[in-house]
């Protein structure tokens, strides 16, 4: 499944409450609410062994596909997890979906072992086998995790996220517990169709000039595998 053409604006705060960026949103003139409930929410990136895509990432390239798997609440049991192609053309952002095996993070994980039952999995639901070669030739690098609230305009054509609590853990093949690091910062994201790119002022404008192009991804790996300790806002 391919979701609709659509803009992220990330904005990034530092050294600042919850609360402060929930009343922010709550008191936009364009009366956001709130929807849906709040969930936690894991991602483990896929990379190749040169880690392209944390370099295509860290160097701004404007098209490019970053390969995630992302399921909900529970930290270690990953129940209907999801495999997205997340795709950037300049400013404009996608996902491609495709529903993938459950599986449990923990001592007996093995990346190896769970290709060859997303495999068969695929096989009997008749999905592209090419999803699973593409993967297959991946490994996973970062484990993210962070709590997320979801909130909707008046006019039903903007969305906001909040994500805070943010973490990240080394991965591999096999899973092993690793020292996570903590970032304290609050990740706000404004989220909006391709057609309403002529609207968009009026939403961006009362947010201030805290907007960045902020990579949890990047941040992770700098932090995980690189030792520097500062977030990346980059692309």
């Amino acid at each position: 499944m391919r979701n609709k053409l659509r803009y992220e604006f990330k904005y990034t705060y530092e050294g600042v409450l919850f609360d402060e960026v929930y009343n922010e949103v709550m008191l936009h003139p364009m009366m956001f609410r709130e929807i849906y409930y709040e969930r936690s929410v894991h991602n483990i990136y896929l990379d190749d062994i040169k880690l392209g895509n944390y370099y295509d990432n860290l160097h701004g390239v404007k098209d490019r596909v970053k390969h995630r798997i992302r399921w909900y609440n529970d930290d270690c049991n990953a129940v209907n997890p999801t495999l997205e192609y997340k795709c950037k053309k300049d400013k404009l952002g996608w996902k491609h979906l495709y529903k993938m095996p459950d599986f449990s993070l923990d001592t007996f994980f093995c990346w190896d072992d769970y290709i060859e039952t997303v495999y068969k999995a695929f096989e009997e639901k008749g999905n592209d086998i090419i999803i699973a070669d593409e993967i297959s030739a991946e490994i996973p690098t970062l484990l993210n995790s962070y709590k997320r609230r979801y909130f909707i305009s008046s006019d039903e054509n903007f969305r906001v996220t909040i994500d805070y609590d943010l973490k990240y853990m080394s991965m591999g093949k096999r899973y092993a517990f690793s020292v996570p690091y903590y970032d304290d910062r609050i990740i706000m994201e404004l989220k909006f169709d391709e057609d309403q790119y002529k609207n968009c002022s009026s939403i961006t404008l009362p947010f201030g000039k805290r907007i960045s192009n902020n990579s949890k991804y990047t941040t992770g790996m700098n932090a995980m595998h690189f030792n520097k300790a500062l977030p990346h806002l980059g692309e």
